[in-house]
């Protein structure tokens, strides 16, 4: 997908289920918009009982902008693949390993 940036992170264990965890709390449209310069829509909540998802969409459409962050419980080889994928950009500062 052109102009798409991937970032896998990797944190500290979190205590008790994943599914219960809040990804739409660890960003604002708000935050989205001042550093993409694109005025989102509110975060959508996907939960499963391994996973807590969130997915914000710009406001215009025509200008197909999305954020996601998903909550996961951690599998080595999963974070491997998906971190050496060609559009994985590593990043500083933030996790374990991102």
């Amino acid at each position: 997908m052109p102009g798409r940036i991937t970032r896998w992170l990797s944190f500290r264990p979190l205590h008790g289920p994943v599914g219960a965890f809040r990804a739409c709390a660890l960003l604002t449209p708000t935050e989205i918009q001042q550093a993409l310069r694109v005025a989102m829509k509110p975060g959508v909540k996907q939960t499963t009982s391994t996973s807590s998802q969130c997915q914000w969409d710009s406001q215009d459409e025509s200008k197909a902008v999305g954020v996601s962050v998903s909550v996961t419980t951690y599998d080595d080889a999963l974070f491997r693949t998906l971190a050496s994928a060609k559009q994985a950009v590593p990043v500083s500062g933030l996790g374990e390993a991102a």
